[in-house]
């Protein structure tokens, strides 16, 4: 079974915990308090993005200010 690595934020963005879960239901049944994950996107570099049950959502909030192309 493959776990993932996820980097919890709450609804303020302020950092929760960091847990390893098979995927985004089992981490809302342990942390039922996150809302945003801290992510690596392709194109933004690091960013948040939101979490639901149904995966992983789109992204909230930039942080790497420089876009490279």
């Amino acid at each position: 079974m493959e776990t993932y690595f996820y980097d919890c934020y709450d609804e303020n963005f302020k950092p929760i915990t960091q847990i390893f879960c098979k995927d985004t239901k089992e981490l809302l049944e342990k942390v039922p308090n996150v809302k945003y994950l801290l992510c690596i996107d392709f194109v933004v570099g690091r960013c948040f993005k939101r979490v639901s049950e149904n995966g992983v959502g789109c992204i909230v909030k930039e942080l790497d200010f420089i876009r490279r192309i």
